[in-house]
């Protein structure tokens, strides 16, 4: 049964984030060419807060499901969703100086962001992978010894 729970629970997410990234950095905020049924209208700000919030949370559920319970329940999570939440408002601040409607400068900062928010999941990967190393190290030891 959890395998095939964590299947279906990757694929939800899979289907959550299309929907979040495609409405937020569709033009006009509309989900139009994935998901011609809706007719959602996003503001640009919510797009970015809800697109990295997305983000962030795909990212802890594939940790999750790898099995890295154990960083998973400490305040690392918490803080990289938090610094995925000031960026995007950092982002935010800081696009009028760039042009509020200038379509380049609106890609750079929106991908910017979501290259810093896979950062700090590929930090908590490898801070998850760190933790694990001392007790993988001592069961392998302890089966050589037998």
């Amino acid at each position: 049964m959890k395998p095939l729970l964590r299947t279906l629970t990757l694929a939800a997410a899979a289907v959550l984030l299309w929907m979040i990234v495609s409405a937020s950095f569709w033009p006009g905020g509309q989900v139009y060419p994935y998901l011609p049924y809706w007719r959602l209208r996003i503001d640009d700000g919510l797009g970015h807060l809800l697109a990295y919030a997305g983000l962030t949370a795909a990212g802890l559920a594939w940790l999750r499901l790898r099995g890295a319970r154990s960083s998973v329940r400490s305040r690392a999570p918490w803080t990289v969703i938090g610094g995925a939440m000031l960026m995007s408002s950092a982002i935010e601040i800081a696009q009028p100086h760039f042009g509020r409607h200038s379509d380049i400068a609106d890609w750079i900062c929106n991908f910017a962001g979501i290259a810093l928010a896979a950062a700090g999941w590929l930090a908590l990967s490898a801070f998850a992978a760190a933790r694990s190393v001392p007790g993988r190290r001592k069961r392998m030891n302890a089966a050589q010894e037998k």
